[in-house]
């Protein structure tokens, strides 16, 4: 059935700055954290994205041919000071809106170290006055680091909002 095939799977990887959660589905990456202080902290935090969705999951690391297969060691590379490339992985936007799955596409597009406005954003995922709705997509972000939301700032500069705090933005910037 199609309930087994999207079973989710989670993992917490350890990183030189904490425990990140992340889960899968065969579609792709449907959640990632920021780091936390332990593996269940990591794990309550990935059931406030998914709605519960991955609770009872067994935590196993991927394997090869999934779609997070690598993922942890991206995760370390990140927190280490490097560039991974996160475009390898795919997103699962199942659950996702059409317009928020386009805002979310042209975020993940954004290079290390450039910035764009929600504004610019709007207008490249095909709706030009939906700074706000931009902005909303952004808030419900569930694969930082693949879909740099971060990078999304304030067309005056300003960093704007961040769900997680806006010093969390600012070092991840």
């Amino acid at each position: 059935s199609s309930r087994v095939m999207c079973a989710k799977k989670v993992y917490v990887e350890e990183t030189q700055d904490g425990y990140v959660g992340f889960s899968w589905t065969h579609n792709g990456i449907n959640g990632l954290t920021l780091p936390c202080n332990n593996p269940p902290e990591a794990l309550v935090q990935l059931e406030r994205y998914t709605g519960g969705k991955s609770i009872g999951a067994q935590m196993l690391p991927p394997r090869t041919g999934e779609p997070a297969y690598g993922l942890g060691t991206a995760l370390k590379d990140y927190f280490n000071g490097n560039c991974p490339d996160f475009g390898s992985f795919p997103v699962d936007y199942t659950s996702i809106s059409p317009f928020r799955t386009r805002v979310l596409q042209v975020v993940r597009d954004i290079p290390h170290g450039e910035v764009m406005s929600y504004g610019e954003v709007a207008a490249l995922a095909g709706s030009p006055r939906a700074c706000r709705a931009v902005g909303s997509a952004m808030s419900t972000n569930r694969t930082l680091y693949l879909v740099p939301c971060h990078r999304v700032i304030k067309s005056d500069g300003f960093l704007g909002g961040f769900g997680s705090g806006i010093g969390w933005k600012r070092m991840l910037l």
